[in-house]
């Protein structure tokens, strides 16, 4: 199947008779420079700033002419702008890739700014301008080192030993930038519309700016997707998200061919994006199973390595790493004609844990239209394991939870008598068919093919009352409500579970929605100028959450049995102060029952308060500076359920404040406490809170035991000033006791 020319096309002329395809520079560490001298954690002897970086350049060029011709290239870099590069090189006829490994002198660290991850330092970027005949453009590209460890750095003898070894070990797995430990948070991406036509450069930059407001510093390009444009990989530059680059092969079939056409598509997709410094990793495939010999190491990163040594290269994901064909302590090619042995044991990368919905018949879930009990992770059961590079880790490269989108994204893909959680009409019949982990439905149910069903997580998360059949807009608002609200919470379960363990790498499947429905995803369905939509996706309950505390560098939670503890895991040892309050889920009066000041805390380490004495069922958590200034709030549930003992519709009305680059939402309401309040609108744009409690009197959750000056007012941020009428126009607020008292079978609710 074709879905035909759905990218520019464009004619290009040469005097010549030869034409530059592509220029590919490729940024890696000189063979002078050992990655352990760059920063040295191991002697401590900190960054000597004397190592180099090496600037080989690949040219794609097809000569036309039926003879040799000979040419000069130019080269120009932004970084020592006082010179120019010229080679003179004669070129065969037909298309090659000629590589260039001295055509840039190495370049020294003193004289370049380090590219960084987000949170851990800035993006600088530099320009290399070339020329070929009259054919002449730029690209760009930053200095850093990477490297992924699977071995015990910290171990002086340890290094020593594996400085010229092959292979990886199975002591943990996380990446390493410039020289510093990184703990990996994001996502997995798909592709931002099924229609690729319709992609635009806006929603991707969007996006990968959501991701960098959501505290994320990796995304994983997931290999049933497709290799995205220019303007995603130029954002993640820009913006300092690192990207775990998978082939396009997945499990179930969409697997590698050894023809012509695939090592093609490989070869110009590592020379096209060869110089963005935020591609760190290439694996060959998602879930397929490498094995010594197969077309994945055989042909596709075999065709990978043939051009780009400078990223580390990884079998798949997930993956037990290498028997050989890599260096031992950075896991990157040792070189182009290398034989790439995987490992057949590992257990240091994993996909999972997924929670999927059941309850009813719907394309996804095998488990039949019967509903299976969920039970919810809270309070969360805590490992509060040693944490730390020094001891034996994971990376969790996929794990999530479904989901739906707003009602805003779905109601624009439905007419109005579908506005239900179950379609507003009979159920479609379902079953399996054949080899497959997918049902054929047969019927008209508009809600059987939208992922799978919410039933279970929504009546386990807040009680078997809750009717999913009604139908109508108020109704259906709640519904998506609770479901997006419970996935959420099952997400801050499994991940807080993660950081009290000693992972180092979180990558939720997934960001994004590829259409307006049910899905896996914290940011709904982006694509721009598009009925319902936001462009770069309509942040939903979750990506809050990441933003506001799951993906914090300093993260802080409670557990069973009232464990509470705080994790550092930001680049450098903190100093903070930490306070818990109980709040009373039904007055909204608050007591603060824990406070401890200068609390010092490792890199890596964790701290555990001593075990609280109170009875409440929501605690309120802040992490602040030694100056006072908040770095984190966040929220814990010692219940088993998110049980409304007493559902009240609790009418909220709002006033909204245009500024002159942002409107200012003042909520009030006569009830005491509003638990879990969502805004939502069709304005472009984000709110800067969603998800959270708010009290009468002080307002969102995160201005308990704060200063008045430090809490900032609930503000919307619209991508344009014209989106401030839509937002007066289309405001809608939802919080939990009103959505329950909408979809109640009956008035009562028992009391866990």
């Amino acid at each position: 199947m074709t879905k035909g020319i759905w990218r520019s096309v464009s004619v290009v002329y040469s005097n010549s008779g030869v034409i530059l395809l592509e220029a590919s520079p490729f940024v890696q560490l000189s063979s002078n420079s050992s990655h352990f001298e760059l920063c040295n954690q191991v002697t401590a002897h900190g960054c000597d700033n004397n190592w180099f970086f090496d600037i080989p350049i690949s040219l794609s060029v097809i000569n036309l002419n039926n003879r040799s011709v000979e040419m000069q290239v130019s080269f120009k870099v932004s970084w020592d702008a006082s010179r120019f590069y010229n080679i003179s090189f004669t070129f065969e006829t037909g298309k090659r890739v000629y590589r260039f490994e001295n055509a840039l002198p190495s370049v020294s660290s003193a004289d370049v700014q380090l590219w960084w991850p987000n949170g851990m330092g800035d993006q600088p970027l530099y320009d290399i301008f070339y020329c070929l005949g009259s054919h002449c453009s730029q690209k760009t590209v930053g200095f850093r080192s990477i490297a992924l460890v699977t071995g015990n750095e910290t171990d002086p003898e340890y290094v020593d030993i594996s400085r010229h070894q092959e292979g990886t070990d199975s002591h943990g797995m996380y990446m390493k930038v410039n020289g510093k430990v990184v703990y990996a948070r994001g996502a997995n991406m798909i592709p931002m519309d099924e229609m690729e036509g319709r992609l635009s450069d806006e929603s991707h930059e969007k996006l990968v700016e959501n991701a960098r407001l959501a505290n994320m510093n990796m995304l994983r390009v997931w290999g049933g997707g497709m290799f995205l444009p220019a303007s995603f990989y130029q954002a993640c530059d820009r913006l300092g998200i690192t990207l775990y680059h998978d082939m396009m092969y997945a499990q179930l079939g969409h697997n590698p061919s050894n023809c012509s056409v695939q090592s093609d598509e490989v070869e110009y997709q590592v020379l096209r994006l060869a110089h963005y410094a935020s591609i760190v990793i290439w694996d060959a495939c998602n879930e397929c199973g490498v094995a010594k010999g197969d077309l994945y190491t055989d042909f596709i990163l075999k065709a990978v390595v043939q051009h780009d040594i400078s990223r580390i290269v990884w079998p798949a994901s997930p993956s037990n790493g290498w028997e050989s064909g890599v260096h031992k302590l950075t896991c990157i090619p040792i070189a182009r004609n290398v034989s790439l042995i995987p490992k057949a044991n590992g257990g240091i990368e994993g996909h999972g844990p997924y929670v999927h919905g059941t309850g009813f018949p719907a394309v996804n879930g095998l488990d039949g239209p019967s509903e299976k009990r969920y039970y919810p992770k809270f309070p969360v059961e805590l490992s509060l394991s040693n944490t730390g590079p020094e001891f034996r880790n994971s990376f969790q490269s996929e794990f999530g939870a479904v989901t739906t989108s707003s009602f805003e994204s779905m109601s624009a893909m439905l007419l109005e008598r579908h506005y239900s959680m179950h379609g507003g009409e009979k159920p479609d019949i379902c079953a399996v068919k054949g080899m497959t982990i997918t049902n054929e439905c047969n019927g008209t149910n508009a809600m059987a093919e939208r992922n799978y069903p919410c039933d279970s997580i929504i009546h386990g998360t807040f009680g078997a009352n809750i009717n999913l059949s009604l139908v109508g807009e108020k109704v259906f608002r709640s519904q998506l409500y609770l479901c997006m609200l419970a996935s959420a919470l099952a997400m801050k379960a499994e991940i807080t579970v993660q950081r009290s363990e000693n992972h180092f790498g979180a990558l939720v499947w997934q960001l994004n929605e590829i259409w307006p429905t049910g899905g896996w995803g914290s940011l709904e369905y982006g694509p721009f100028n598009f009925d319902g939509q936001v462009a770069g996706g309509r942040w939903k309950i979750l990506h809050h959450f990441y933003r506001d505390f799951l993906f914090s560098s300093i993260f802080a939670a409670c557990g069973a049995g009232m464990k509470c503890f705080i994790k550092n895991d930001d680049i450098q040892n903190q100093l903070v102060n930490f306070q818990i309050h109980s709040c009373n889920s039904i007055n909204g009066v608050t007591k603060r029952i824990f406070h401890q000041d200068n609390i010092y805390i490792k890199r890596f380490k964790i701290w555990t308060a001593p075990v609280l004495n109170t009875t409440s069922k929501l605690l309120l958590l802040s992490v602040s500076d030694s100056e006072g200034n908040l770095l984190v709030h966040s929220f814990s549930l010692q219940a088993k359920k998110v049980v409304v003992t007493e559902p009240r519709t609790c009418e909220v009305s709002h006033k909204i404040i245009i500024g002159a680059e942002l409107a200012t939402i003042q909520l009030r309401s006569a009830c005491d406490v509003l638990l879990f309040v969502q805004l939502t609108t069709l304005a472009q744009g984000r709110f800067s809170d969603n998800g959270f409690v708010f009290i009468k009197g002080i307002g969102p959750s995160r201005c308990v035991g704060s200063k008045p000056l430090q809490c900032p007012p609930i503000v919307f941020i619209p991508h344009d000033k014209n989106q401030m009428l839509v937002l007066k126009q289309t405001l809608k607020i939802e919080h939990l006791q009103q959505a329950v008292s909408n979809l109640l079978h009956s008035p009562v609710i028992s009391k866990t």
